[in-house]
Formats: structure tokens, sequence, C-alpha cells
């Protein structure tokens, strides 16, 4: 994977690459085409822009579609965030789910990255979310469900178990918000088939990228406007935990690892099984050579990043 540079006062060289590898403006998400001769399971470019005066990492964040803390987490060293050299994490490993060549959902509550594959037009879109927050009593599910309704500027029936909770903080909810700036639904709002779980905006964008929700996901403004135009009823959603993936790009090998949500994974089992699931593949291919410690790097430091960990040798 190569790097990409962007400059605002290059607005040609920024459509072309646009138009041919990914998308990054205000108005939509962090799109690639997957062909369906593609081979390889890392897709996308780390990118390099330049933030511009008045920029604050949430300004940055909102307008190239990625939450504040991959941004910050890949930009660790820039500390005032006008006019700088920013990097952004457009490099993933795709889920294993995503290879169908069928229009769907996936959502990663690990990587709080929901992806939709647009099998007409086989555009891969990639969105960052907010999801249900740690020991909630109703924490994002892993389920396979669809959208079964859809909403512009939807009502929000406060749940009796959300307004039980704010009574007991001292607050008191309405039973009926309606549309507007105060709505945490947003502009938009996908039902699935799983009550009480929706596919929403927000009037919070600071959340995205963070487990702060009631249960639902949350999309920026933009990307679920982006999003909504997208995804018809019935469309299939695969809610799924997957903290650690492993696939190649050409003939090297990477792995992506996050960080843990003990709500799914309380003995983190998933690091065995990623560990087994690499044992396996060398040992099915004398070619493949893993570097042992690397791969606890990666899953130590958790950065969400595609690292390269290992080569076939042919």
């Amino acid at each position: 994977m190569g790097i990409i540079t962007q400059r605002h006062n290059t607005v040609a060289g920024i459509a072309l690459f646009t138009s041919s590898i990914f998308c990054t403006s205000a108005a939509t998400a962090f799109t690639l085409p997957i062909s369906s001769h593609n081979t390889n399971d890392v897709v996308g470019w780390q990118v390099i822009t330049y933030s511009k005066a008045g920029d604050t990492p949430l300004k940055i964040a909102q307008r190239h579609s990625i939450s504040i803390q991959r941004l910050q987490a890949l930009n660790s060293k820039v500390r005032h965030w006008q006019k700088q050299r920013i990097y952004l994490p457009y490099q993933v490993i795709l889920p294993q789910l995503i290879q169908q060549q069928q229009s769907k959902i996936t959502v990663n509550l690990a990587e709080k990255r929901l992806y939709y594959f647009n099998a007409k037009s086989q555009v891969l879109s990639v969105y960052p979310v907010s999801i249900g927050r740690e020991h909630w009593r109703t924490p994002t599910p892993t389920k396979t469900t669809y959208i079964i309704h859809k909403k512009k500027h939807p009502t929000w029936n406060v749940p009796a178990s959300i307004q039980r909770y704010y009574r007991a903080q001292g607050k008191s909810l309405p039973k009926q918000v309606p549309p507007g700036p105060e709505n945490p639904l947003g502009t938009r709002a996908l039902y699935l088939g799983i009550t009480g779980i929706l596919i929403h905006g927000t009037n919070q964008p600071a959340s995205i990228g963070t487990a702060s929700s009631s249960g639902c996901i949350r999309l920026y403004t933009n990307d679920i406007e982006h999003l909504y135009k997208q995804a018809g009823v019935n469309t299939p959603v695969k809610l799924i935990y997957q903290p650690y993936k492993v696939g190649f790009n050409e003939n090297v090998l990477y792995i992506e690892a996050h960080p843990v949500i003990s709500d799914y994974d309380k003995n983190n089992q998933q690091r065995q099984i990623i560990i087994e699931k690499l044992q396996n593949m060398t040992n099915n291919s004398k070619q493949l050579q893993v570097n042992w410690s690397l791969v606890d790097k990666a899953i130590n430091e958790a950065a969400g990043i595609p690292v390269p960990i290992g080569k076939l040798f042919y």
C-alpha cells in the first residue's frame, strides 16, 4: 500500500485520486471500489492531508469521515491542529463477510466501523460509528438482521429503560423527542429487525468512535445521509465482534488489531483464536514466514491499522 498526499490547494489532484481510489469529501464517506476480481484482503491507502486555518480534531474527523480517537492516535505528535500535516487511516483489512458478492452492511463492533458493500456498483463505503456503552443493560448485540424501515427526520420514542436511567440520575426526559437539533437520532434512521437497535445519525458528533450509545449504532450526519441513500429496506445487516483481522496484500501478511471490549470477550479468547489461525496458516504453507514478535507487538499496541507481520516466499 502506498501513501497519497492531499493538499487543499490541489483540487484537481484530489479529484483525480478520489474518483479512482477513495472519496473523503464532506458530503460522502470513505469509499473504495472492490472488484469481484480483487484478491487482496488489505485495501485503501495511508493518506497525508493538510489541515486548514481554524481546524480542530473534530472538524478534521468529520470532514474525512474518521473518528477523533483514530485521528489523534495516528497523529499523536500533533499539538496544534491548524495548518498541519495530518495522516489519515484509510487502510483496512476487509472483514471476511465483505468478500461475498451481496449488498450488505457489516458492523465490526471491535473496530467501531460500519462497512456497506454495494454489489451493483462494486463499491465499499466505510464509516466510523459509535456503539453501545460497556456494561450497559442493552449492549449492541452480535447478530444477523436486516433493515425493516427507513425514516428521514425521525421522532425519538424514548425507551422506558432510558427514562428510568435518567430519572435515577435526577434528570427527566420526555416520552418523545421531535425531529430537530435536540434529537439524538439525527436526521436519518435505519430501523433493524432487533427491538430497540437502530442505525442512525447523532447530535453528538464527538461520540463517534466511542462506546457511548444505549445500544444503537451512530454515524456522523453526512455519513448516515450517504448510507441512507444507498441501503434499502431488506438490506442484510451483520453485527460482529472481530478485534483481530489478518489478510494479505500481494505476498505480505498483515494484522489489524483493536482494543478488546470486555463485554464481548471477557477472557480475551479472540487473541488465542487469531494466534491459532496464524499457526494453522504457517503449518499449511511452508512458504509463509511469520514474525511472532511483530504479532505480539501489534496485538498489544492495538493501534487499529494494518501492520505487516509476515511474508510469502515463492
